[in-house]
């Protein structure tokens, strides 16, 4: 019964949440960059 807890199934899902996360963390951290680039050309 202990097997049941590692299925292919959930370690597609893990996977698949898993880039889904990176892509998102990835897009915000650009977004992050971007503005302070922004901020950083512009004259405070």
């Amino acid at each position: 019964m202990k097997t049941s807890s590692k299925k292919p199934h959930d370690t597609s899902v893990d996977r698949r949440g898993f880039l889904k996360g990176a892509a998102l963390g990835a897009a915000g951290g650009a977004a992050l960059l971007a503005d302070k680039a922004a901020a950083g050309a512009e004259p405070a």
